[in-house]
C-alpha cells in the first residue's frame, strides 16, 4: 500500500478509515482523481460504505466491483496487437 500512495494511486479516505473511492468503487489517486482502472472491494472502502460486517456484506460489495469491472472490460476498446 505504501508504494500505491508512493506512485499517487490511494489515498486514505477521509475518516482515515481505508482508501478514498468513487461512487463507482474506483481508487481515488492523490491528485484527487479517480485512477483508471484501479478498484478497490471490500473493507479497504469501508470509508465510503461503512463497517462491512461480516463475509455476506464483504462477498456482495466483492461481486457488485467484480461486476463494475467486468463491464468496463466489456466497453473498453479492443488493443490492437503490434504487427
Amino acid at each position: 500500500m505504501a508504494s500505491a500512495a508512493d506512485a499517487g494511486l490511494v489515498r486514505l479516505d477521509s475518516l482515515g478509515l481505508g482508501l478514498d473511492v468513487t461512487e463507482g468503487c474506483r481508487a481515488v489517486g492523490t491528485k484527487g482523481e479517480a485512477v483508471p482502472g484501479l478498484w478497490v472491494a471490500g473493507p479497504l472502502a469501508r470509508g465510503h460504505l461503512g463497517e462491512l460486517m461480516g463475509i455476506p456484506e464483504v462477498t456482495a460489495h466483492a461481486e457488485l466491483v467484480a461486476a463494475r469491472l467486468a463491464r468496463a472490460i466489456a466497453e473498453a476498446e479492443p488493443v490492437e496487437a503490434d504487427a
